[in-house]
């Protein structure tokens, strides 16, 4: 029985493993060095980062680790056909992948690494009974916002529920890191997962054919989704944080949300190469933020106005294509 699993287990393995190298030869050499550039300055800002075993440290790491856990190890369906023709448990995959995932956490701290992996034994238990497609759970989303609404039947109400435990605890605990931590996760995320997630299958190339039309709507879809928890949060998060310091924050997140949106557009349809722009430029606006304060909001500003004439360029290039092909 024991050699039949493992059997079975490197069977999924290579299947996974050919899958991901068929996957990789397709990227672009210059991405693959960003990508890995990208992970061991990753690994070493881990290793190198001041962590202690303080309450709020660990909730905030345990919290962050079930949360992308449950978001990114869910068995989809066309797995979960190859698992059962190999006779493997939906548990054992999953105990595998959070378990890898808890290892990250050992270069934190012992005490995190140890509570991670307990988490990595319960947590594929719900597998089966969680189900992140709910049409009749109720949201602010309109119907016409569809990367907003998809996302938050998927995944934005777990969002939702993680960052206002954070909220909950910073505030009970007068920790003014997490609280910042907790808005980030509560605007920030939303986005992220409403573009990067739910993904956008360019349907609204049938249906625009104005680009500036389009970026209007999808920047007010934008902003709104942005100020929404960012005015929500704000009378709370006075009670520990000073007024323009907490202002500045939320400027910094919803900066971080607009950059999300136009590196998307710009990359499209290749995610990956909006991922790599989207790192590099929030990191950028991040850095900027640090180095110049306030003021960092005259670049930001201008790097946004750049970007915008860029994406129109892009999307009229794309909208003339989809009128060619039409043609």
């Amino acid at each position: 029985m024991k050699t039949s699993l493992l059997h079975n287990l490197g069977l999924y393995l290579k299947i996974k493993g050919l899958s991901s190298l068929r996957l990789a030869r397709e990227i672009p050499f210059v991405y693959i060095l960003l990508i890995l550039s990208g992970l061991i300055v990753g690994f070493l800002f881990m290793i190198k980062l001041p962590v202690n075993n303080s309450f709020s440290t660990v909730s905030i790491s345990i919290i962050l680790y079930a949360l992308i856990g449950i978001r990114f190890f869910s068995i989809r369906e066309k797995e979960f056909v190859l698992l059962k023709s190999l006779n493997i448990s939906i548990y054992t995959v999953n105990f595998i992948r959070y378990a890898l995932w808890a290892a990250v956490f050992f270069l934190l701290t012992v005490r995190i690494g140890l509570l991670a992996l307990l988490l990595a034994c319960i947590l594929p238990l719900f597998d089966k009974t969680v189900k992140f497609s709910n049409p009749t759970i109720p949201s602010f989303y309109k119907k016409s916002a569809y990367q907003w609404l998809s996302a938050f039947r998927q995944s934005i109400l777990w969002i939702f529920i993680f960052g206002g435990l954070m909220v909950i605890i910073s505030l009970f605990y007068s920790n003014l890191n997490m609280l910042y931590v907790a808005m980030g996760i509560l605007i920030c995320l939303p986005c992220f997962f409403s573009f990067y997630l739910t993904g956008d299958d360019g349907s609204w190339l049938r249906v625009y054919k104005n680009t500036s039309k389009l970026l209007k709507i999808k920047l007010f879809e934008l902003m709104i989704h942005s100020l929404i928890p960012a005015i929500v949060l704000f009378p709370f998060a006075l009670f520990l944080s000073p007024f323009f310091p907490l202002l500045q924050m939320e400027i910094i997140f919803i900066t971080v949300n607009i950059l999300i949106f136009y590196s998307f557009y710009l990359g499209f349809p290749h995610v990956l190469s909006s991922y790599i722009l989207n790192a590099f430029f929030v990191s950028v606006s991040v850095f900027l933020w640090q180095i110049i304060a306030f003021y960092a909001i005259i670049p930001t500003v201008l790097l946004i106005c750049i970007l915008h004439i860029i994406l129109s360029y892009h999307l009229n290039g794309l909208l003339h294509v989809k009128t060619e092909i039409k043609n």
